[in-house]
């Protein structure tokens, strides 16, 4: 068991995909860190191509990110997070969440907080069930994770 050393192929460029894919590399950018919780208040109750159909509008309206979800006001939030329904209360929710990583000085300094502290919070947040607050913690209840070991190929 080891680090191999990089050949160039093509294998090398699809293991480290689906290392990224697997491990969320792309979740430490800030853009990606929200649009993971507030794509996690979106699905509630709705199946993700409206989700997508609702980040795509928040994206082209370049309020992707808490803090500018934060800045937008209810009726207008309401309205570009439409497609993924019961827009009223995701906007709540959204805007809910928002106000608490602003508190805390930003997602990333919420997510830094102790894992139980954070799920408290998480959970004392009008909106955030159980499963989205697992999700937001990176420990989704009932996940299965298992350590991978790559060894000669």
């Amino acid at each position: 068991m080891g680090v191999l050393e990089p050949t160039g192929t093509a294998n090398d460029r699809a293991i480290f995909i689906n290392l990224e894919s697997f491990y969320h590399i792309a979740a430490h950018r800030k853009e990606e860190a929200d649009r993971g919780k507030i794509s996690a208040i979106l699905v509630q109750h709705t199946n993700w191509s409206n989700v997508e159909r609702a980040l795509e509008r928040l994206r082209a309206e370049g309020a992707l990110s808490l803090a500018a979800i934060a800045e937008i006001p209810e009726p207008a939030l309401a309205e570009l997070i439409r497609p993924a329904g019961t827009p009223l209360v995701k906007a709540r929710r959204l805007r809910a969440l928002a106000q608490l990583a602003a508190q805390h000085g930003g997602l990333g300094r919420l997510l830094s907080l102790p894992t139980e502290e954070l799920r408290a919070r998480l959970l004392a947040t009008a909106g955030i069930c159980s499963g989205s607050g697992d999700i937001a913690t990176g420990n989704p209840v009932g996940s299965v994770t298992a350590p991978v070991a790559m060894g000669e190929m």
